[in-house]
């Protein structure tokens, strides 16, 4: 149910606008939190206080971290203008700098650590929780950007989330099925490392998508994706957790769902990133072509880009001045060299048939004057014949 709320509510914020960004209008969110409510059943145990709770919390640490993300966040915004401006080095340097901070802190404070260092000391988990980052990103990246790419193409908002039912279903069929793998072979290694390379595969056809791409390629390159994506949404979990003695269960658990959220976080903001630099970089390219291409305008940049082509061409059209005419002119001469690269000439009129021929001409003198004026040649005038008296 999880799998379904997030890729719905990423398309549901993209598309609705900023005001309908939280989760709490996605319906499967409700669904989800009442079958939770109701049938999540946990074993008793013996709680603390919240005193207890606020000694052993780390505040340090979780300024340190929550600050070093925001400035990252922040500097991958700003790099939107550029990569070498005061405004996107600094955020990103201070970043940085907070991170490396958090991490010294989370190795020597004596409270509680936010995420705890022997997750990373021991190979295994360090390996999932990094490996936990880079799929959020690829697939949060997905769910956000690929239906830009389908209204780019010409899709209302409802067609591009059905287009996308190859990625969303495909990932959450593959995941209920790479689950039951675990669990009949009791091994997780095997399935990560076989998502992985189906993953690197996926996308790598998606990249050859483009606005030639047939609909069968639209459908198996995301489904391919999907094959990938899904088989790493529960597998990583159960191998973190069983890597881990039982009392880090939960910290393990809570440091696994805050990575997943930092990589799709920064997932998002890159590909923002990317998209602004490049679409700005291609608009310079067309002169008089104006495009706000901030992340908050997505929206009304993506039906822009559609009338793009139209843009161009009523500009030219304007520069010309009369399309129209100019249209009929440019005919009318390619027409006029056709015609004398094929040697074709009006035929002479045929000066010796008879009263009947005659008769037949002179009704359509003025239709034969018309059409040849519109065929841009002259006739030949009629040579009446001369009679003779006995």
């Amino acid at each position: 149910m999880v799998l379904f709320h997030q890729p719905v509510c990423v398309k549901f914020r993209y598309f609705q606008g900023v005001k309908a960004h939280t989760q709490r209008f996605s319906p499967t969110g409700g669904v989800a939190f009442a079958i939770l409510f109701f049938f999540l059943n946990l074993n008793p145990h013996q709680g603390k206080t919240l005193k207890q709770h606020i000694a052993e919390f780390d505040f340090l640490g979780f300024i340190l971290i929550v600050g070093g993300v925001v400035c990252i966040l922040i500097g991958f915004n700003f790099s939107e203008t550029s990569w070498s401006t005061p405004q996107t080095i600094a955020p990103l340097a201070i970043g940085v700098a907070l991170l490396i901070a958090a991490t010294l802190n989370e190795i020597y404070t004596s409270r509680a650590p936010i995420i705890p260092p022997r997750l990373f000391k021991v190979r295994t988990t360090a390996f999932i929780l990094v490996s936990v980052f880079f799929h959020a990103l690829a697939f949060f990246s997905g769910a956000y950007y690929l239906p830009v790419y389908f209204q780019v193409l010409g899709s209302s908002a409802t067609g591009a989330g059905v287009r996308m039912l190859p990625y969303s279903l495909g990932a959450a069929f593959i995941s209920a099925i790479s689950g039951q793998v675990v669990t009949k072979t009791g091994r997780w290694r095997p399935v990560m490392w076989f998502s992985w390379v189906i993953i690197v595969l996926g996308y790598g056809l998606m990249t050859q998508l483009d606005e030639k791409s047939n609909n069968a390629e639209k459908v198996l390159y995301l489904l391919v994706a999907a094959l990938g994506i899904g088989c790493l949404f529960q597998t990583p979990l159960i191998g973190l957790q069983a890597a881990m003695p039982l009392r880090d269960m939960a910290t393990s658990t809570a440091t696994f769902g805050f990575i997943r959220t930092l990589g799709g976080t920064v997932g998002i903001s890159i590909g923002q990133a990317i998209l602004s630099g490049f679409l700005r970089h291609k608009v310079q390219q067309i002169p008089g072509l104006d495009i706000d291409t901030s992340a908050a305008a997505l929206n009304q940049v993506v039906r822009q880009i559609k009338d793009i082509p139209r843009m161009v061409i009523k500009a030219e059209r304007a520069k010309e001045g009369d399309p129209e005419a100019g249209a009929v002119e440019k005919g009318e001469k390619i027409l006029d060299a056709n015609q004398t690269q094929l040697g074709v000439a009006p035929a002479p009129g045929d000066h010796e048939g008879d009263e009947e021929e005659k008769a037949r001409r002179s009704t359509s003198k003025s239709r034969t004057s018309d059409a040849a004026d519109d065929a841009g040649t002259i006739a030949e005038p009629e040579v009446p014949k001369q009679t003779t008296k006995e």
